[in-house]
């Protein structure tokens, strides 16, 4: 088990940009069948559940998370992906309450 911190969707500044993120045409996540357009949470659900063990937790939490920030840093994006916001939020919380152990540490030795 890796421990790592939790991704933010807080943005700090009110602008979002990750000079590591390269628009791709399709994230993994969206390669495995994952968008809140047409989707229910269910079936959002089964698809992360897939993406979980296949991708591990860390990059789909991080995955989440970067299309929030993405989404609000955008002129008015709270506004006018506020349903979309809410799915992905709502989403990271389940993987969370899931999946995530922040009280793992490591042994000592």
């Amino acid at each position: 088990m890796i421990h790592f911190a939790w991704p933010s969707t807080d943005l700090k500044g009110g602008k979002y940009e990750d000079e590591k993120s390269v628009f791709k045409d399709e994230s993994e996540l969206k390669k495995l069948g994952y968008q809140i357009t047409g989707s229910t949470r269910e079936k959002r659900w089964k698809i992360l559940e897939t993406a979980v063990n296949q991708l591990g937790l860390k990059k789909v939490a991080y995955t989440i998370a970067q299309n929030v920030k993405l989404r609000k840093g955008q002129k008015d994006g709270e506004t006018k992906f506020r349903y979309a916001i809410g799915e992905w939020e709502y989403d990271l919380n389940k993987l969370k309450q899931t999946y995530y152990r922040h009280d793992f540490s490591w042994p000592t030795i």
